[in-house]
């Protein structure tokens, strides 16, 4: 589960909380001027929520290390703190509480162990609560049952007040894993969308709801490989999902909107890769790499802003940081323009002095641009020529570039497993000359034992006895007497088989 968060709270101030040693920590950063440390809460889990309420207050709910639930109220540098459930058995698990608001009525929706399956160690229930404004808390209402994975329980996203996602993975009975979400508001929740089904495993995932739709990104890895998937929920349904690229390792994925561009992040050990969409997810590019250097380890931080999100500046959920200075985001400073603002004078007269050289670069380039845009039209007006053919031309070949970048991989993996495969032919013929080699060997073995003749006295002997006839020898190909006993005798079908069963994947 993410334990950073970066919040907005105006243009020139953001607010930073972090964990480290059982601690919650929050920094500010103001007017580009970092903040001391400050301590938020001591002996805790790691598992923390965030959540930003009306008058521009913080609402945080962690949990204890002896599993109590505690909630502070934050608002002006004023830290209000109550335990508002108490654990008193022996073990509990990792609990997550979100605060959702609507005027004077407030739900919480949080997680407790499943009560069919108490000991599963990661099946939960996700609960709601709302509480009325006055002083009555509704009676827990179960909205579904969850499957927790590699850390990740559930999410929320709020997208106005009193309105939001709950983002979730869930199985199905039938070894399925299905990813999806429930809209909700105070009053209800909505059915359960399906978002991806899948036998494999779901290793990271992320979403994005936005101005147009929904935008999903998982990481699943098969046999062979770990497919990156992106899916959009927009106002007809669900898309088909698409493939943007398939790699050996991921360890997360991530989604957002930046100058009304989509872009589609994974982290690799090689790195960070990205995919760009100009349709608003119908297309994507290939996948490039980061091109900057990474110094330290990286992290993602969840993003809060009391400020309103726009999808042509930026539109986030998580941002990527460096788990050593949270201060450090990655990406998205080099395509987002002043993300976060230094005030100071320094920085604002150069600013002006650089605002108006772009200003008047700007009018120049947009003069030109016109002209060229009229002439360009004036073209394809000649030619019949459409922007909507030109649209749908960059959609298939974007998607060429995808489908052929992802054969590339294939074609790499069939040379793997083709050279696999010769080598497991070369072990099956040395095998089946050792095994046949034995087999002769003990044929002959007990060949030359039945030729040896057996003593008789003189008197007992009679001619037809004293000789061992051709009949008495046994031929090669002659099943062996029971008396003559191999212990274990492998077949060659033994063999092939066994050599199948192994084959490494």
């Amino acid at each position: 589960m993410e334990n950073q968060y970066i919040v907005k709270v105006t243009a020139e101030k953001f607010s930073c909380f972090y964990f480290k040693n059982n601690t919650i920590f929050m920094k500010e950063i103001i007017g580009g001027k970092i903040s001391s440390e400050k301590v938020i809460a001591n002996d805790v889990r790691s598992n923390y929520t965030l959540t930003l309420c009306k008058n521009r207050m913080v609402y945080l709910f962690c949990q204890s290390l002896s599993g109590d639930i505690i909630h502070f109220k934050i608002k002006n540098d004023t830290w209000n703190k109550n335990i508002i459930l108490k654990n008193n058995g022996k073990n509990s698990k990792n609990i997550l509480f979100y605060c959702i608001e609507n005027g004077s009525q407030m739900s919480l929706i949080y997680n407790i162990p499943m009560v069919e399956t108490p000991n599963a160690p990661n099946s939960f229930d996700i609960m709601k609560q709302t509480f009325d404004g006055k002083e009555n808390w509704s009676t827990p209402e179960k909205i579904d049952s969850i499957l927790s994975t590699n850390d990740f329980i559930f999410q929320i996203y709020i997208i106005s007040p009193g309105h939001g996602i709950i983002f979730y993975q869930k199985n199905m009975g039938n070894t399925e894993n299905n990813i999806g979400y429930r809209e909700f508001n105070i009053d209800g929740i909505g059915k359960y969308n399906s978002v991806y089904a899948t036998k494999y495993r779901i290793i990271a995932t992320s979403f994005l709801p936005a101005e147009n739709g929904i935008h999903f990104i998982l990481a699943v890895k098969n046999i062979f490989s770990t497919r990156i998937i992106y899916r959009k929920k927009g106002m007809s349904g669900i898309n088909d999902y698409i493939v943007l690229s398939e790699t050996n390792q991921v360890e997360s994925c991530e989604i957002s909107i930046i100058k009304s561009n989509l872009y589609a992040f994974w982290k690799t050990p090689m790195g960070i890769f990205y995919c760009i969409s100009k349709d608003n997810g119908t297309s994507f590019t290939k996948a490039y790499k980061y091109s900057k250097k990474i110094t330290g380890p990286l992290k993602k931080a969840s993003y809060l802003s009391f400020e309103e999100m726009s999808e042509n500046k930026f539109y986030v959920n998580n941002l990527y940081t460096n788990q050593n200075d949270i201060w450090d985001i990655k990406i998205l400073p080099d395509i987002c323009d002043n993300f976060i603002t230094e005030n100071n004078s320094k920085n604002n007269e150069n600013n002006t002095i650089t605002s108006i050289i772009q200003s008047e670069n700007n009018k120049n380039t947009e003069e030109i641009f016109n002209k060229e845009t009229a002439m360009i039209k004036e073209y394809k007006n000649s030619i019949n020529m459409s922007d909507k053919f030109d649209t749908t031309i960059e959609v298939l070949n974007n998607k060429i570039n995808m489908l052929n970048e992802q054969l590339i991989f294939k074609n790499k993996q069939i040379e793997q497993l083709t050279a696999s495969l010769r080598r497991k032919n070369e072990e099956i013929l040395l095998n089946e000359k050792i095994w046949r080699k034995k087999y002769k060997n003990a044929v002959n073995s007990i060949n030359d034992k039945s030729k040896v003749e057996t003593p008789v006295s003189e008197t007992n002997a009679s001619p037809k006895n004293s000789t061992i006839s051709e009949n008495n020898i046994i031929p090669e190909n002659n099943i062996i007497p029971e008396n003559n006993i191999i212990l274990e005798q492998t077949t060659e079908n033994d063999i092939l088989h066994d050599v199948d069963n192994n084959i490494p994947i």
